[in-house]
């Protein structure tokens, strides 16, 4: 669960996945975490999901608004 926030604090939501491990991760450049793939796909460069034949990208690898 949550714990380092509180109501009415400041949250800014965002779609890029980090590894928290590399360097770019541990610093103020996190966007651009160098184990983070780069073309959306899952690390074996498949795609889970489809739409009319066509493969749909991943950001991040994750579903997110995946009913579209």
């Amino acid at each position: 669960g949550v714990d380092r926030f509180e109501k009415g604090d400041f949250v800014v939501c965002t779609f890029e996945a980090y590894c928290w491990d590399c360097d770019y991760c541990m610093s103020p450049k996190s966007n651009v975490s160098r184990i983070q793939p780069r073309n959306n796909l899952q690390l074996d460069r498949t795609s889970r999901i489809a739409a009319k034949g066509k493969i749909c990208s991943q950001k991040g690898s994750l579903g997110l608004f995946s009913e579209y």
